[in-house]
């Protein structure tokens, strides 16, 4: 067996072993742990479906807490002369249908019904439901049962209709004060396409139905206390993974089953990769053995053989002889005896020709070398110099122009050849200066200056100009003309000096936050002091109807200076925050019947709502008292008419654009942008609206720590604000915040 064969059938043979070797490890270690991985993803999407549910009862239980609480509705159930009013004012259709409500019962402390109806969205009438009317309202009732602290009391009940989820909260004040009136109920159907919106909001396709499931008994076994959530074994179904949960109903107990079905989309990927590794690594072996072989034929095998035959052909001329000393019997061992032959001759003829050739041709060489090298250094110091070089007689004609010139002033040699620079690249209201700066230059003297010039797009470019005369034989014939491009380097000035002023303001803003901070937390222990001295003489029972009113405008007055510590303990950005997950369209929209009391007749409003908002991380009574200062601050501005406009989208922000936007930085964001057609602000106004105690109303009217409250809220929850005004052209505000990452999420 020939050499070249043996190697090929030992790279088949390693090859092929590796590929087994490969595919053995997969099936053993890697496999099984891409099905652990599955398994695991079915688990957590199972558990975002519990999640998702919950989270529809917390939106509606923030709704209802709205509503309970509102002095109107109090008032709705202990006067019976304000029910028409409130009926008319605010249980109308578009009630039911803005806030996609489908039930809303009003109880007194009796359980009487006061008002109630059971709408359907889609036909747009009132309909009933046996369900709720048996299971809800007579007797000692789930729903009834309050507890202290939230108060509500959140279920979810299986009806004809559908799924129904149903919040109750206690009839209380705006203050959250009793005694309470009675239950306030709501009600929404989780209709086939809100929970498809759930699954494509989530990306999980998931299926919900009432237990008893039909033909799930096996499955429903398997779902004990013990594990809440059963997979179903990967051999039941070769594409996709299963897995099941129960969701309670309003009593506490398992009432919905809950099914995730989710594509085997990892170890199908993984068996599909492994396969294309394994073919690959076999293409790859193949090729290479034939690619060796061929390399082989060329550079080894045929080679030889040429050899072989040219050097015999030497021989048997008596050109050369061989000297090699290799003894082989193979095709080496004969081109070796060739060769020794060859070489004698070639020697004695290469030192011969070498003698006689050497003295001729060592001048030249050398002479020739000199020169070329001498010009190619000319060349390339003139193409390749960072200036812009022209080549000028004495009438400022252009005999020459490098890469750089062509590049900044887009002119080719051809183009400016025999052209008066003047003419070509110097703007008209500067040819005065221009020709000052060639008269001096003329005159011998070495001109360095910054200035202007325009290129053939008449764009105009920041130059640093080089003028030098050029001489020969002592005699000035011409100038050259230098020039380096510093429009970038003026602009990177521009910059640097803006990201310096903002840097100066941030320090300004934080070093007034720290100073805040550390006044307003000195100021509260002397108001607790004080407010507890006040409370201590209030109830010690004085009769005095005059002192007992001055203890009253006391506390009034500490109350309100509490308030703005706690405003300006917000600036500093050291306020105790209730952090949660928030969707600020629902914010939004929870807080409207509060804006609307805030505006005036003449203002309209508009909200634009960007769909599917990403969610964020915050406190959610800080956030709103945010937009209601906003809000109000807007109203302020437009006191007889106008147009209020509050926008939500999501944005994402790289490097090139939070160069324009102040204080910004990349990442995914929610933008809440508050736009108002109101009297506006100057630039200076500008710069210190968010200070403690600045304002441009009466010092009756404001405090002037609204926006700044705003600032220090908006700031500890890594956000930050941008605002835009013009006098007489209304002002917008824009609040950017972090949304929550994909993992939180």
């Amino acid at each position: 067996m020939s050499l070249k064969a043996r190697i090929s059938l030992f790279l088949v043979v390693t090859f092929l072993v590796f590929c087994v070797a490969i595919y053995g490890i997969y099936k053993l270690l890697i496999y099984p742990n891409y099905v652990q991985m599955e398994m695991e993803d079915a688990r957590k999407n199972t558990e975002d479906c519990v999640k998702l549910l919950k989270g529809e009862l917390a939106t509606l239980n923030m709704m209802v807490d709205g509503w309970a609480s509102w002095d109107d509705t109090y008032r709705f159930v202990g006067d019976p002369n304000s029910r028409d009013d409130y009926i008319k004012s605010n249980l109308g259709v578009e009630f039911f249908v803005n806030g996609k409500l489908n039930l809303l019962y009003i109880l007194n402390t009796e359980r009487e019904i006061l008002w109630g109806k059971i709408y359907d969205l889609q036909s747009r009438l009132t309909v009933s439901l046996p369900e709720f009317s048996a299971q809800l309202l007579p007797g000692e009732n789930y729903f009834f049962q309050h507890k202290a602290g939230d108060g509500s009391v959140k279920g979810v009940l299986p009806t004809r209709q559908g799924i129904l989820l149903l919040v109750s909260r206690p009839i209380l004040t705006s203050l959250k004060k009793g005694p309470s009136r009675g239950t306030f109920i709501m009600g929404r159907f989780l209709s086939e396409e809100r929970l498809e919106t759930l699954a494509q909001q989530s990306r999980i396709d998931f299926t919900i139905q009432p237990i008893p499931a039909a033909g799930m008994p096996e499955i429903m076994a398997q779902i004990t206390t013990e594990q809440t959530i059963y997979i179903s074994p990967e051999h039941r179904d070769k594409n996709y993974i299963h897995a099941y949960t129960t969701f309670a109903g309003v009593a506490g107990k398992p009432a919905f089953l809950i099914a995730v079905k989710m594509p085997r989309n990892i170890s199908t990927r993984s068996t599909e990769i492994i396969s294309t590794v394994i073919l690959s690594a076999i293409a790859i072996g193949f090729l290479f053995i034939f690619f060796w072989m061929m390399y082989l034929q060329r550079t080894i095998v045929a080679p030889l053989s040429k050899l072989t035959r040219h050097t015999a052909a030497i021989r048997e001329s008596d050109d050369l002889s061989l000297r090699c000393a290799v003894n082989r019997e193979d095709e080496i061992g004969v081109l070796s005896r060739e060769i020794n032959h060859m070489v004698e001759r070639l020697q004695q003829v290469r030192l011969e020709l070498n003698r006689k050739l050497k003295v001729e041709i060592n001048g030249h060489q050398k002479a020739e070398k000199s020169l070329r090298r001498d010009q190619e250094f000319l060349l390339q110091l003139f193409e390749n110099s960072p200036f812009g070089i022209v080549v000028m007689d004495s009438q400022n004609k252009i005999l020459n122009v490098n890469r750089k010139f062509e590049i900044i002033f887009q002119y080719s040699l051809e183009e400016a050849r025999e052209k008066s620079i003047d003419d070509i690249i110097v703007p008209p209201e500067m040819l005065a200066e221009a020709k000052k700066l060639s008269t001096r230059t003329l005159e011998g003297e070495i001109v360095q200056y910054e200035t202007i010039r325009k290129r053939k797009d008449g764009q105009t470019v920041d130059i640093l100009l080089h003028g030098v005369p050029i001489y020969l034989e002592n005699d000035q014939v011409g100038i050259y003309g230098m020039y380096l491009d510093i429009t970038e380097q003026k602009q990177m000035q521009e910059e640097k000096n803006l990201l310096k002023d903002r840097l100066v303001e941030a320090k300004k803003m934080e070093a007034v936050g720290t100073l805040a901070g550390g006044m307003a937390h000195e100021f509260n222990n002397l108001m607790a002091i004080i407010l507890g001295n006040i409370e201590l003489l209030i109830n010690s029972g004085i009769e005095n109807q005059v002192m007992r009113k001055r203890l009253d405008a006391i506390k009034t007055s500490a109350d309100r200076s509490a308030t703005l510590t706690n405003q300006l303990l917000s600036f500093s950005r050291k306020q105790m925050l209730k952090l949660e997950r928030l969707d600020f369209n629902d914010l939004v929209g929870s807080i409207g019947y509060m804006m609307r009391n805030v505006f005036g007749e003449g203002v309209k409003q508009e909200i634009i709502l960007a769909p599917q908002l990403d969610p964020i991380e915050g406190d959610q009574s800080q956030l709103a008292q945010v937009i209601m200062d906003i809000v109000q601050n807007a109203c302020d501005a437009m006191p007889e008419k106008g147009r209020l406009t509050i926008k939500t989208e999501n944005v994402s922000l790289d490097d090139a654009m939070c160069l324009e936007i102040p204080e910004s930085r990349p990442g995914r964001f929610i933008c809440i942008s508050v736009n108002d057609t109101g009297i506006g602000m100057d630039q200076e106004t500008l710069k210190h609206i968010f200070e403690p105690f600045f304002t441009t109303k009466l010092i009756k009217n404001s405090t002037g720590l609204g926006l700044a409250f705003v600032y220090g809220t908006v700031k500890q929850h890594n956000g930050w604000l941008n605002v835009y005004s013009e006098e007489g052209k209304g002002a917008t505000f824009k609040i950017y915040l972090p949304v929550m990452s994909r993992e939180a999420d």
